[in-house]
């Protein structure tokens, strides 16, 4: 079935998807857990069918959780205030958008560059000038996005002091280096307020998507999932996994969360056995994995010496069995299940 979508509906649908990869990117976070988000993503959207499908898709990726998340404007600021931004492959095309924001002028990129307010090296007087803490604020701030701008003169300010730079900044057509002539000083104050305003023109140019919480979800009738998907699975029953390319029949949470483990024992003993001491397995009132079986209600083993707590409600099972397949580096790829259709 083929179906019309105006240009302005594919403009918006694509807006959400750069909103979603440019957040990640620049919260540092992992992009080859998005090959499934993206190739589920027709199965996924058919949930929200009376939706428009900018929001079908917004809804989806607000949705994901863990590894895919879509971070929000908090994990966007926490993470930008101190991250370095000058080894972001991607800054000077941040830096660029933000201008872009500022006003009708159209400044031309190609031969500007990036430039270290205070400069990657520090001079004696700059060091007078930063005050006691001149090392510690170096440290922490010299490659943040707040003492970042850009200019076609990198190579004239070059490690000057900022009564020097200003000058330059003053006379600039560019206004996120032009507005830098305001300060009187620059230091750690100096430096957190310009990378919240940043950050902040950031959130508005890759949006957040608000359509979470003006949708009322209806139950997910789905019954195929990857593993690292979110879904609530109370009241339903697994009928199979597939792992590796293999196929496995299960009939309860207990046998689903079983067979992962001694699946994934038998590709690699030695990564599971360091599950026995691992924080994530250490269970509100016992350990989920461990190398006894005494305490736990509903044992299962595993090998010899390794003993898996199998009285936990379905999602606890998938969610033991998601944080097992997490510790094999990319086997979230290549494991997938079905469930028992609601009747």
């Amino acid at each position: 079935m083929y179906h019309n979508i105006d240009m302005q509906m594919v403009c918006k649908t694509l807006d959400v998807i750069l909103s979603y990869v440019m957040r990640r990117l620049l919260c540092e976070m992992p992009t080859n857990a998005l090959n499934k988000v993206f190739a589920s993503m027709v199965k996924d959207i058919e949930q929200y069918k009376d939706k428009v499908l900018c929001d079908r898709v917004a809804a989806v990726l607000a949705g994901k959780k863990g590894k895919v998340v879509f971070p929000n404007n908090i994990l966007v600021r926490d993470k930008l205030l101190l991250r370095n931004s000058y080894k972001f492959s991607h800054i000077k095309y941040v830096l660029e958008q933000i201008e872009c924001r500022q006003g009708k002028e159209v400044v031309s990129f190609d031969e500007l560059t990036i430039e270290h307010i205070m400069p990657k090296t520090l001079t004696t007087k700059w060091k007078i000038d930063l005050g006691k803490k001149a090392s510690e604020i170096y440290e922490k701030y010299v490659h943040c996005i707040g003492n970042l701008t850009v200019t076609g003169y990198n190579s004239e300010m070059s490690n000057g002091s900022f009564e020097e730079k200003k000058k330059v900044y003053r006379e600039s057509n560019i206004y996120i280096s032009k507005v830098l002539s305001k300060f009187d000083v620059w230091g750690e104050v100096e430096i957190i307020q310009r990378s919240e305003w940043l950050i902040k023109e950031i959130c508005s140019i890759w949006q957040y998507p608000n359509i979470i919480s003006s949708i009322s979800y209806e139950v997910d009738t789905r019954t195929e999932f990857d593993i690292m998907d979110e879904v609530n699975v109370t009241g339903r029953t697994p009928c199979q996994i597939e792992i590796c390319g293999g196929t496995i029949p299960v009939d309860s949470w207990r046998s689903f969360l079983k067979n992962i483990c001694m699946q994934m024992y038998e590709y690699d003993t030695q990564i599971f056995r360091s599950l026995i001491r691992h924080k994530d397995f250490k269970g509100k009132s016992k350990r989920i994995i461990d190398d006894t079986d005494e305490n736990m209600r509903v044992p299962q083993k595993i090998a010899e010496g390794i003993y898996l707590e199998m009285n936990l409600s379905a999602n606890e099972a998938l969610n033991y069995a998601k944080l097992v397949i997490d510790k094999y580096e990319g086997m979230e790829n290549e494991c997938s299940y079905k469930l028992k259709p609601i009747t």
